[in-house]
């Protein structure tokens, strides 16, 4: 009877046993999956990481050759605005050359206008004192 009992306890104690061996080994698997998503999950982000380690090296060298074209457009934006204002005094230069010649032609053409007319009255003074009568000049000389 004794032995029975203790047979028993035993076959009860192995099921027992089995039981949690089969509920361990379920769990084992489990946690050997779990694990290996991890580590998939982990090499994925560390792919993906240095990804953005490359990107970001990308965009800082972007950042420097940008920086780079703003600095020489700032250089030629300097250097177009500094042949923009000589070219600027040379044209208000050349404006004032050019009007000082305008008004001595106008002077020069009034001055010939004048001198023209002068001599037409010389002409038609004397053209006209030659074809008066001897007489008339004679007179008008009085």
């Amino acid at each position: 009877d004794e032995a029975e009992k203790a047979t028993k306890i035993t076959n009860r104690l192995v099921d027992q046993l089995q039981i949690e061996a089969d509920r361990l080994r379920t769990a084992l698997g489990e946690v050997e999956r779990s694990l290996a998503r991890s580590r998939e999950e982990c090499a994925a982000l560390s792919r993906a990481r240095e990804v953005a380690e490359l990107e970001r090296d990308q965009v800082r060298a972007d950042l420097a050759q940008a920086r780079e074209a703003l600095r020489s457009a700032g250089a030629t934006d300097k250097a177009l605005r500094d042949q923009l204002s000589a070219a600027t005094r040379e044209r208000d230069d050349l404006r004032g050359r050019y009007e000082k010649k305008v008004t001595e032609e106008t002077s020069l053409r009034a001055a010939c206008a004048k001198l023209e007319h002068s001599k037409i009255e010389q002409w038609l003074l004397h053209d006209a004192s030659v074809m008066i009568p001897v007489k008339e000049k004679d007179a008008i000389v009085a």
